[in-house]
């Protein structure tokens, strides 16, 4: 349900497809050197989205779909699960991380994410409302001078 209206009927895998936006990644960052392994993900997993940090924790979406640019278009391509996994493998043998986790999105996630896109809606409603009732009292205050 969001708004009121019923959004989807589905099995859980339908769900996740249909709704989510991709890979959940949480990583144990090894050391103190938190910076180091963000800029490193963010090179090496193009369209990674760093989402939270608490700690040595990094709470990250891998999407999907990649998109690349080859100078004048852009391309998406199907995400590589193996390549994730190479370059966190790797990481770990070098002692960047401590430990990471790769988890397809739950529905607590979908959720949370549809309840967020309609808080969303509802404040930009919310606003446009303030600003249309300010521009009203501007122009009765403007015609009673008048």
């Amino acid at each position: 349900m969001k708004t009121g209206q019923f959004m989807c009927l589905g099995n859980l895998q339908h769900l996740r497809h249909r709704f989510g936006n991709g890979y959940a990644v949480q990583i144990k960052v090894a050391g103190d050197d938190v910076e180091k392994v963000k800029v490193d993900l963010v090179l090496n997993l193009p369209g990674i989205e760093i989402q939270d940090q608490h700690n040595e924790m990094l709470f990250c979406n891998v999407p999907f779909l990649s998109t690349r640019s080859d100078g004048e278009n852009q391309i998406s391509l199907p995400f590589n699960l193996a390549r994730v996994f190479e370059i966190l493998n790797t990481r770990k043998e070098q002692k960047m991380i401590e430990s990471y986790s790769v988890t397809q999105t739950t529905l607590e996630q979908i959720f949370v994410q549809l309840a967020g896109e309609d808080e969303d809606t509802l404040s930009d409603q919310r606003e446009n409302s303030v600003e249309q009732s300010k521009k009203l009292l501007l122009f009765e205050d403007f015609n009673f001078f008048f």
